[in-house]
């Protein structure tokens, strides 16, 4: 069962509407109702707060099991991407780098994005993208990608941003901190 097909399930398992359990967590209804249509995943504090009021396991929400999902096969050729400067958790099916940015000295030079989506570009309509990293050069952009497509390979279900740098936005701007 997917992520959504098991938070609705423990929610209502639970006893809470999709209102009732919103205003537990401080989002709109809509987020939650998003949530439980895969069409998105909470950021990463929200996560650990349905875990614990809904009192599973992550893993049980994003695999139904409650062992430990690392040891796990992948089998529908995606992985669960944690992003901690980011603050994101993604499944992807591939993953893309933009090109070098042209900009300051402090800013970072590429971004990575991960899709979830079916279509064989990285830039079809149908694709949810995420950036989950921002890298200072080529060198850990390229290390990030390669363990990140040999994960996808080995059918890993989980990896953990490893290389990219913290960021701060000032509007449009992106600065490395």
């Amino acid at each position: 069962m997917s992520f959504g097909t098991n938070l609705k399930k423990t929610r209502t398992e639970n006893g809470y509407t999709q209102e009732q359990f919103s205003e537990l967590l401080g989002v709109s209804r809509q987020a939650v109702s998003l949530w439980e249509s895969d069409s998105g995943y909470p950021e990463v504090e929200k996560l650990l707060e349905i875990g614990r009021i809904l009192k599973v396991s992550l893993d049980y929400l994003f695999y139904g099991t409650n062992h430990c999902a690392e040891s796990a096969k992948s089998v529908d050729g995606k992985i669960t991407i944690y992003s901690p400067f980011e603050n994101v958790v993604v499944r992807c099916a591939k993953i893309a780098s933009t090109q070098q940015f042209k900009g300051g000295t402090n800013g970072p030079q590429y971004a990575l994005f991960a899709a979830s989506g079916t279509n064989t570009s990285l830039l079809g309509s149908d694709e949810n993208r995420i950036i989950v990293g921002w890298y200072k050069d080529r060198e850990s952009l390229s290390k990030e990608m390669a363990e990140i497509n040999k994960a996808l390979m080995e059918q890993q279900n989980n990896y953990t941003i490893k290389y990219a740098v913290p960021v701060k936005r000032k509007g449009i701007k992106i600065e490395m901190i």
